[in-house]
């Protein structure tokens, strides 16, 4: 990783006449791209690319310097790029009108072509002479094309990796989608204009492994297309991402002939009924996503069974019901499992002892009324992600100062009773221990031990004693709070806090605190 701090790429590198290979990415460099580039004639390797949240995390805002960014004002000199193979300029900035399209065409070997984020609105929807005739991929994600899908990309034979997602393209898929027999990947996600109507032809992509069309407004019933996905794509397609596309209808038995599926999405969509048995045929998969829908019914351990490769499930937010028994042994080895919001109770589940790789885990609204058990808290000391709220789970938490990894930590609405738990988590960003049963004081260095902490509930417990306002607290950030100016406005344990709190940085924050069953509502926000 370099910084060059913005300056531009110096017009003597055009002079390396025998140069083959430049990468000059992500060194935050800025200002116009030298035309003198064109004249390295030689060269076979160009990447020019700039990733805005690189640049912005390792660099900080990209309005401290405006420069961070390349741009191109007129694209012609890299037509003289003769021997051109690759080409990556991600995040360079295209002027209007900089023949971006005619210089790349006119380049008789390029095989990989990247203009992701550049900034381009306007492409021509023909070639008189398409010349792409080595190009294997190209990327021309992240812009604002405004145009119905152009015919020229239709012609190049060649391609295996086409990526047009999160633009503006207006219309169908067509049928010329087929003359891409070579694709293996195909995204077109985020163009929320193309019509619902995706081409029969689209399932004659015999080689085809990723098919991206989520955030597009279809707008009709999964089931009704049959006649795309029967077709051979069945035989090669490895990832399926169809999240939020406003389909309808129910999960279809077609879905099990998917043999080499490896990445199920669907969620976010208003598809109902229960999940067929037929789904359970899936044996490659490794992620299934079916969270956010109106699917009922019961799924038991049968339908399981052949998921011995599956590492994230996801099936929050349905109204589905697990009967799955307490000595049921999991085919898989987890390492996220979102179960919010479906019927896995009354008994807390033994059979997550099984899943040892387990990072994120969220068990809320799931009828759990029984005591949590003892094994799950030595067992799971590697977990980010918990939430387990909104249960009727009892028996107390111990100290968990060895969940160094824990993120957010969500045990709100239960029977929780005992003292307040110990935490030593310095990413630790979310704690919610509300509407339980905690009693006893807050522990005096909670600021220490959590100091990248941006939300605490601890209202409607039986707590007692002083809010710890120690200058220990204090000095580390007190609890939460980053970057302040203030309202305060409160007496917390009769004692009124002080409105000087210059010495808080960095956030905005929300803190409840309920005392003796009394509210108090402490407000910092972005205090001075």
């Amino acid at each position: 990783m370099n910084n060059f701090g913005g300056i531009r790429i110096p017009e003597f590198m055009g002079s390396f006449r025998q140069l083959k290979y430049l990468n000059l990415s992500c060194a935050n460099l800025g200002g116009l791209v030298p035309h003198q580039l064109g004249n390295l004639s030689s060269l076979q390797y160009l990447d020019l690319s700039h990733y805005y949240y690189y640049y912005y995390y390792f660099y900080g805002d990209i309005d401290d310097n405006p420069s961070g960014f390349l741009i191109i004002d007129n694209a012609i000199w890299i037509s003289r790029l003769s021997s051109l193979r690759y080409l990556n300029m991600t995040g360079v900035k295209f002027k209007e009108g900089v023949h971006w399209l005619q210089a790349l065409n006119i380049l008789p070997s390029v095989i990989e072509i990247h203009l992701s984020d550049c900034g381009i609105n306007t492409t021509s929807l023909s070639l008189p002479h398409m010349n792409f005739t080595s190009l294997s991929v190209l990327d021309l994600s992240e812009n604002s094309i405004n145009s119905m899908i152009p015919g020229w990309l239709f012609n190049i034979s060649s391609l295996e990796y086409l990526d047009l997602g999160f633009n503006i393209f207006l219309g169908i898929i067509p049928p010329a989608i087929k003359n891409l027999a070579s694709l293996k990947a195909l995204d077109l996600s985020g163009n929320y204009f193309l019509e619902g109507k995706i081409s029969v032809e689209l399932g004659e992509l015999c080689t085809l492994q990723y098919l991206g069309l989520q955030y597009i407004n279809i707008s009709k019933n999964l089931h009704e297309f049959d006649d795309v996905f029967t077709g051979c794509i069945k035989n090669s397609l490895e990832t399926l991402y169809m999240r939020k596309t406003q389909l309808g209808g129910y999960l279809p038995d077609w879905l099990g002939d998917f043999r080499k599926l490896k990445i199920l999405d669907l969620s976010g969509n208003s598809i109902s009924g229960p999940i067929p048995a037929s789904l359970g045929r899936l044996a490659e998969l490794v992620e299934l996503f079916l969270e956010e829908n109106f699917l009922k019914g019961v799924m038991s351990e049968e339908q399981f069974a052949n998921f011995t490769k599956l590492q994230y499930l996801d099936l929050s937010q349905n109204q589905l019901i697990l009967n799955l028994t307490s000595d049921w042994i999991p085919p898989f080895q987890l390492q996220r499992l979102y179960v919010g919001s479906c019927k896995l109770g009354p008994r807390f589940p033994a059979w997550l002892l099984m899943l040892k790789n387990i990072t994120n885990l969220d068990m809320s609204s799931t009828e759990i009324s029984d005591a949590i058990p003892d094994w799950f808290w030595r067992s799971f000391s590697q977990i980010w992600d918990l939430d387990i709220s909104s249960n009727g789970i009892t028996g107390s938490v111990p100290d968990l100062t060895d969940f160094n990894n824990l993120y957010y930590f969500n045990l709100s609405s239960n029977h929780f009773e005992g003292p307040l738990p110990k935490f030593n988590s310095s990413i630790l960003w979310l704690l919610d221990l509300s509407n339980n049963s905690f009693s006893g004081a807050v522990h005096l260095d909670i600021g220490k031990s959590m100091p990248d902490l941006e939300y605490l509930s601890l209202s409607t417990n039986n707590l007692n004693g002083k809010i710890p306002l120690s200058s220990v607290i204090f000095d580390m950030t007190l609890l939460i709070f980053q970057k302040i100016y203030c309202w305060v406005s409160s007496l917390i344990a009769g004692t009124t806090l002080p409105l000087s709190l210059s010495w808080i940085f960095q956030a905005t924050i929300y803190l409840e605190v309920f005392l003796h069953q009394s509210v108090h509502y402490f407000f910092l926000n972005h205090c001075i």
